[in-house]
C-alpha cells in the first residue's frame, strides 16, 4: 500500500480564544478539538506520514496534547511553533517521530522519474530558504492565512485556517475544510505558480 505525505499547521487545539480570532465556524474549543480530529483522520491514513508545521496545541497541558495526539491517525513529524510548550515535553517524544524547529525534507515524486522535491517546513514565512533558488518548496503556518502568498515564490500556509479558505468557493468557512493537505494537492498549488527554476 502506497504511503502518503500530509502537511497542515496552526491547529491549536484546546485554543479557545482561536476561534474569535481566526473566525473558525465552531461553537467551542471541544466541538474544534473534535472536528478536527475527525477532518486529520478522515484524511491521514494509519500509515501515512504527517507534519505539522507549528502551533500544535495552544498552552495546553501535557497530557491532553498525549490525548489528542494519540487519536490522530499516521507518523506525526513536529515542527516547533511560538505556542508549542506541550510539544517540547519529554513525555510527548514517546507520540511522535521527532520534534524539530526546521527542517527540509525531500521527496520522491513518483510522477516523473528520478525527480526529488526539496521542502521547507518552518513555522514562519520567509523570502528565502534552501534551494528555494533551484525550486524548492517552502510550507509555513503562523499567519492563519493573513500574508498574501506571490506567485513567485514556492511557499503556501499549511495551516488549517488558510486550507479552509483556500477550499471555500463561496467564502463560506466550512468545518470540514480545515484539514491537512496532501502532497499532491500542493504540488497542484505550486504548479499554478510562475516561478521558474534557475538552471
Amino acid at each position: 500500500m502506497r504511503m502518503n505525505r500530509w502537511f497542515s499547521a496552526d491547529a491549536h487545539y484546546s485554543h479557545t480564544n482561536i476561534i474569535k480570532f481566526c473566525g473558525r465556524p465552531f461553537s467551542n474549543v471541544w466541538e474544534m478539538n473534535e472536528q478536527l480530529i475527525a477532518n486529520h483522520n478522515a484524511c491521514v491514513g494509519l500509515n501515512d506520514e504527517w507534519y505539522h508545521v507549528g502551533d500544535f496545541s495552544f498552552r495546553g497541558s501535557t497530557g491532553k496534547t498525549i490525548e489528542i495526539l494519540k487519536r490522530l491517525n499516521g507518523k506525526k513529524f513536529m515542527i516547533l511553533g511560538n505556542h508549542d510548550k506541550a510539544i517540547k515535553d519529554e513525555e510527548v517524544l514517546h507520540y511522535v517521530e521527532w520534534v524539530k524547529d526546521v527542517y527540509d525534507l525531500t521527496v520522491q515524486d513518483h510522477t516523473v522519474r528520478g525527480k526529488k522535491q526539496l521542502i521547507n517546513l518552518y513555522h514562519y514565512s520567509g523570502r528565502v530558504w534552501n534551494k528555494s533558488h533551484w525550486g524548492g518548496w517552502q510550507l509555513f503556518g503562523h499567519s492563519h492565512s493573513g500574508l498574501s502568498e506571490p506567485d513567485d515564490l514556492l511557499a503556501i500556509d499549511v495551516g488549517v485556517d488558510a486550507t479552509a479558505r483556500r477550499l471555500s468557493t463561496d467564502g463560506i468557512l466550512r468545518p470540514e475544510d480545515y484539514r491537512p493537505l496532501c502532497y499532491e494537492e500542493i504540488k497542484a498549488i505550486m504548479a499554478q505558480k510562475t516561478f521558474k527554476p534557475i538552471r
